[in-house]
């Protein structure tokens, strides 16, 4: 495992009762270039009892060695790997041809030489596409060549859509990443836009919410928003953010699986994301 200096753990809740060797349970990895999240689950009874959550200094330094003492886990094949991608967008089921699927991403997004996946949709006649560039792809061939990859916002957007799809009020949920952040919006009980936006400053994350919200005719004075990721009550970007979104608040934790007792102490939202992973995962 790498130093100290090297990679910092930032939170860390483990279930005294959990144990490596068991097949009930099943490893997430939510990965980027600079932080990894870990999370272990109890497929039967459908609850979270270890997570770890590590920050590098350095990009891409998880390896196969690494994460095999940071998460310690038995059963390979019951490993999931959500990757980061700051470039994603929905293509509807009828353009499910690569040669369609880039035409139509090209339109919102540029491929700056990285290359093209996709992830098609559980809860939507869609996929999820997105880029992957070649730090990325190295790593993957590099330490799970065998692996399912996933775009980790495709769990997000899977887990919002069984939540919410159905409630005709209308609410947009933001998740954020250090340079990025993502926006699922629903009304009348539709997904009606889901965009992922390059936004590295508060300033920029705090335009493209209100930019998309009127797009969409949300009113910023009524409307419910919800927030997820790296966002913090303190942080700059959300007292920015309140000041405009007066219906804002933090997103809770999925309340379809159950927490081991650890985990309580942890904010809800900040790891949102891996706590959606089993949805698209079994």
């Amino acid at each position: 495992m790498k130093t100290a200096t090297d990679i910092d753990l930032r939170v860390s809740a483990i279930d005294a009762s959990w144990r490596p060797v068991n097949e009930q349970y099943a490893l997430y990895l939510i990965v980027s270039a600079r932080q990894i999240t870990g999370v272990i689950y109890h497929i039967p009874k459908k609850k979270f009892v270890y997570l770890k959550h590590f920050v590098s200094s350095e990009k891409w330094q998880w390896t196969k060695n690494f994460i095999a003492q940071a998460f310690p886990f038995e059963y390979p094949a019951h490993t999931k790997i959500f990757i980061e991608s700051n470039t994603s967008m929905l293509i509807p089921g009828f353009a499910n041809q690569p040669s369609s699927k880039e035409k139509l991403f090209s339109l919102s997004h540029k491929l700056n030489d990285k290359k093209l996946f996709s992830n098609p949709m559980k809860k939507l006649d869609a996929s999820l596409v997105y880029t992957l560039g070649n730090d990325e792809l190295n790593w993957v061939y590099q330490n799970f060549v065998d692996a399912e990859v996933l775009n980790y916002a495709t769990p997000w957007l899977e887990m919002l859509i069984n939540q919410y799809k159905g409630e005709k009020e209308p609410r947009m949920h933001i998740d954020f990443t250090e340079g990025a952040m993502q926006i699922a919006a629903f009304n009348d009980g539709e997904l009606v836009l889901f965009n992922s936006f390059n936004a590295k400053t508060p300033e920029d994350k705090l335009y493209y919410a209100l930019f998309v919200s009127e797009q969409l005719k949300f009113n910023p004075k009524k409307d419910s928003y919800y927030f997820s990721g790296a966002i913090n009550r303190n942080d700059e970007i959300h007292i920015m953010l309140r000041s405009y979104l007066r219906e804002s608040k933090m997103q809770g934790r999925p309340s379809i699986y159950n927490y081991s007792l650890p985990f309580h102490g942890i904010g809800e939202h900040q790891f949102f994301k891996a706590y959606c992973t089993p949805l698209c995962a079994l």
